[in-house]
């Protein structure tokens, strides 16, 4: 999900803040249970990501950068997971480019 300087800055974030952090990186964890540490972290890096179902159509995200207005994704998915994932792309390439 993570890659280049995010991937790095949210394992050394999770060497940090865990107490039983996997030695073998994240391939070990659960998909959801590794996007609710990914969401936490850019949290802490005022990158807000946020899924929902208000228009009951399926799952948009928002993201928000430095408590900025929050932007919505164009795009409609079908399921949360799907939303949080494409979320966390979207994230990923907005730290990575900074």
């Amino acid at each position: 999900m993570l890659t280049g300087k995010a991937k790095k800055d949210f394992e050394n974030w999770m060497k940090d803040k865990l107490l039983l952090y996997p030695q073998n990186e994240l391939g070990s964890l659960a998909d959801m249970f590794k996007a609710a540490l990914i969401i936490e972290w850019l949290d802490t890096v005022s990158i807000i990501i946020t899924i929902n179902n208000e228009y009951y159509d399926g799952f948009h995200f928002y993201w928000e950068i430095n408590k900025a207005k929050p932007l919505r994704s164009n795009r409609v998915f079908p399921t949360r997971e799907q939303a949080t994932i494409f979320a966390i792309e979207k994230a990923n390439g907005i730290y990575n480019s900074v």
